[in-house]
Parts: structure tokens; C-alpha cells; sequence
């Protein structure tokens, strides 16, 4: 017993070490799946748990995969891209993450009990020509000189690096042979930093000036409650649900004046149904349905500077500066200022995803794996400037895995993801300040299970 123990506590700390690697981009902000055989699936696995990973989607399926311990490392690569006035197709770096998985479980007759740790999800950008800078710079420049206005504090590049890790302790039982309820307290750490915002760094555009960009990393840390059900109704289908509250987190200090109320960035709720089939003893197909609730979260829900609120400021800004005799009155800051309770924010709406997902056993030591996820963007066409640091507008993935047993007790998994370019395009300033942005991901995952 004390084996297991150690593994799952050595797990823990790892996972912690590693928590600021994760990126992912591909369901909004959340990941594909959790674990490198329901990655292989599409991440469909709500009524088809396969291992120690089972309870980031469902905690009920713990009760189902056996006494096992799963580690995986998933390199993610994503491309983005945007446009802003004059500055076309500008590319983002920061093209490859290493993101670790990894869980242990005891199974113990009717009981089950284990942890799972994983990358929730998160978001990176670093663009090495600042849109916003060039677009906007050049005003701010002229109010340094004629009127001894501040400079941006900006660096050269521009982007974000948002990261999420859940560690989730959890409890199985069957209440029934083949029905099981699970529950996993979640615990939540999140860490954030953003670089070259400086043209928003001041009272005209934030409650807080200072803590809106070039801060270093911040930390925070929260958590809440994963409940779910799974049923096996008969040797050929399988049902689930489940259900992850809000996430409420610490809040993000040193960035109090980007994200509404003074910097909180809770991890929305989120639920979904699975069903699998089992059409011969051979073959598995699954599908789930996941609702995520961007809009619970204000620093991701609220709103955007709309089209008329950012040309009325831009309006009075270049009164300002082109105003003659007397210093003109200081253009009036946009009324809904970055950090406050209704401050500015990406504008994400809840979006709806749709997972299929394949299992082929081939023999005894060989099982491919084939999945489709699907999801309309969070993002709409009128949002699009803010979402320049945070493009998450994929809507098509396809990914393929496959299972091999070199012994009883021993898997090696693999799995590949591939996302089609998906790209939104609007306009700001009355169609005079066109913005575009788009991305693409590749993921290759190799993971290793072992059964006690």
C-alpha cells in the first residue's frame, strides 16, 4: 500500500513544479481531454473511463479502471496570428509546450479512490512587433511631447501567458455492480503575466494604472467541487454526466487594473453527458456534449471597448492634441474602465462542445484510437482587439491514438491532434482600423500506464 501512497504524493509535486508549462487552446481556453487515451478519442469519455486521468472528466468513472497509475507529457505546438491597421499577418511565438499528465488509483471492491493532475487549461501569446503599440503609439507620442504626458511603459514584444492546473483528489463507489457516483474536491492554481499593454496602462483606459501589464508572473489559487454519475445499463452501453462548479480563485494582484474586479479570474463551471456503445466485443464509439460557461467569469465574459465607445475616445484624444491656444479639456476615460466590477474584458460567450470518439482493439496487445471534437468560437466578430492576446477561435479537431501492451500490466499510449485554421476578421473606428485573428494546433502526447 504505501507504494501507491508515495507515487500519488510524488505525482502531486511534480504536477505542482510543472504547472507553469501548461498551455492549451483548443475549447476556448480548456483542454481537448484529460489523459493520452481520451485524447486519442477526441477527448470523449464522460461513460468511457480508460485510466487513472478518468476523473478529470467524470470522477465516477474511477470506479471502473482498476488499481493503475498513468503519467503522460503532451507537446502542444499552436500558431496564431493577427492583424491590426496597417500591420498585416503578424505571427506569434511561443510555439511549443510541454504539458504533463498524470493520475493514480486504488480500487478497492465497491470503493475507489485516487487523484488525477492536469493542465485545465490556458492560453499564450507573444507577438514580436506590438499591434496595439503601432497602432495606438503614435498618439501617445504626441501627447509626450506637446503636453509632457507619460510614454507607455511597453517592451517590444506583446502577449500573454495564461496557465491553469488542477489536482483533483477523488472518491468512487458503485452504488450499484455497474452504477457508480464520484466526487473530486478540486484544487486550482493559476498563473498569469502580460507584456507590451502600456498603451492601456493609464487612467484613460484602466482603474488601476500600474497593474495592467509588465508585472512578472502572478499567482492564484482557488478551487471547488467535480460531482458525476456513470451507469453501464448493459454489456453495450454505457450512460454518464457530470458537473464541475465555478472555480473561485484568489485574485491576480498585480494585474488589478486589467481584469475586472481588481484582478479576479475564477475558472467557469462547466457539465456534460456522454454515452458509449460497444457494437462488438471489439469496438467502442463515444460521444459526449460539454457546455462551458465563459460567461460566469466577467474578466473573460465582459464586454470589449465597442466600436462607438472607442471612437468617441479616440475622437477627444485627437481634440486634445489638436486643440490650439489653451490646453483643451482631457478627453473623458472610457467608461468602463479595465479592473472595475463592469470593466473591459474579452467578450467570450458559453460555447457548446460536441466529442466522438472510436476504440478498436486490434489483439490483445494493440488498440487504435480515432476522435472529432467540435465547437463554435467563444469569440464574436465584434471582440476581436482585446482577443488579440487570447485568439481562441478553433473549432475543428481531429486526432488519432493507439494503445500497446509490451506485458499484462504495461501500456505505452500515443495520440496526435491536429486543429484546422480557423481565422475571424471585424473592424474598429467605423471600418477605418481593420483587426483579424487566427490559429492552428498540432499535439503529440506519449503516456505510459501501469496496472497493480
Amino acid at each position: 500500500m504505501k507504494s501507491p501512497v508515495r507515487t500519488i504524493l510524488a505525482l502531486a509535486v511534480a504536477a505542482g513544479l510543472a504547472a507553469p508549462t501548461a498551455a492549451f487552446a483548443t475549447n476556448g481556453y480548456f483542454g481537448l481531454g484529460y489523459g493520452t487515451k481520451q485524447f486519442g478519442m477526441g477527448g470523449a469519455g464522460v461513460a468511457y473511463p480508460q485510466d487513472a486521468l478518468a476523473a478529470a472528466t467524470n470522477p465516477a468513472g474511477m470506479a471502473f479502471v482498476g488499481s493503475r497509475v498513468d503519467i503522460g507529457v503532451e507537446l502542444f505546438s499552436p500558431k496564431r496570428d493577427a492583424s491590426l491597421g496597417n500591420y498585416n499577418h503578424i505571427d506569434s511565438g511561443a510555439t511549443l509546450f510541454a504539458v504533463p499528465s498524470m493520475g493514480a488509483v486504488l480500487d478497492q471492491g465497491p470503493l475507489a479512490y485516487g487523484v488525477s493532475i492536469y493542465g485545465n487549461g490556458g492560453m499564450s501569446t507573444r507577438y514580436s512587433t506590438n499591434l496595439f503599440d503601432k497602432s495606438f503609439g503614435p498618439l501617445n507620442a504626441m501627447a509626450h511631447a506637446k503636453f509632457g504626458a507619460p510614454l507607455p511603459n511597453n517592451t517590444g514584444t506583446l502577449g500573454i501567458n495564461l496557465s491553469q492546473l488542477l489536482i483533483a483528489p477523488t472518491i468512487a463507489y458503485k452504488v450499484l455492480p455497474e452504477t457508480s457516483i464520484g466526487v473530486s474536491p478540486m484544487i486550482a492554481i493559476q498563473a498569469f503575466r502580460a507584456y507590451g499593454l502600456g498603451d492601456f496602462d493609464n487612467s484613460f483606459f484602466s482603474s488601476g494604472p500600474g497593474h495592467v501589464t509588465n508585472q512578472g508572473s502572478d499567482y492564484s489559487y482557488g478551487g471547488g467541487v467535480r460531482v458525476g454519475v456513470q451507469s453501464n445499463l448493459t454489456n453495450w452501453l454505457s450512460v454518464g454526466a457530470t458537473w464541475s462548479s465555478k472555480m473561485y480563485m484568489s485574485k491576480l494582484n498585480k494585474y488589478s487594473g486589467l481584469f475586472a474586479d481588481g484582478g479576479a479570474f475564477d475558472i467557469p463551471s462547466n457539465f456534460a453527458v456522454g454515452l458509449a456503445l460497444k457494437p462488438t466485443p471489439s469496438l467502442v464509439v463515444a460521444f459526449d456534449v460539454q457546455r462551458i460557461m465563459y460567461g460566469q467569469v466577467p474578466a473573460i465574459a465582459n464586454p470589449g471597448p465597442s466600436t462607438a465607445e472607442l471612437g468617441a475616445f479616440m475622437g477627444g484624444f485627437k481634440a486634445w492634441l489638436l486643440g490650439n491656444g489653451a490646453t483643451p479639456p482631457q478627453p473623458k476615460p472610457l467608461p468602463r474602465l479595465l479592473g472595475t466590477s463592469g470593466g473591459m474584458g474579452f467578450g467570450w460567450r458559453d460555447i457548446t462542445v460536441y466529442k466522438f470518439g472510436t476504440a478498436y482493439q486490434v489483439n490483445d496487445r494493440l488498440t487504435v484510437r480515432a476522435g472529432f471534437d467540435y465547437t463554435d468560437s467563444p469569440i464574436p466578430n465584434d471582440q476581436l482587439m482585446f482577443n488579440i492576446l487570447a485568439p481562441g477561435v478553433i473549432k475543428y479537431t481531429g486526432t488519432l491514438g493507439l494503445t500497446y501492451k509490451p506485458t499484462q500490466n504495461q501500456e505505452i499510449n500515443l495520440a496526435y491532434m491536429h486543429t484546422a485554421r480557423h481565422s475571424q476578421s471585424g473592424a474598429l473606428l467605423n471600418g477605418k482600423m481593420p483587426v483579424q485573428i487566427g490559429m492552428y494546433e498540432n499535439a503529440l502526447e506519449i503516456g505510459y500506464g501501469w496496472k497493480f
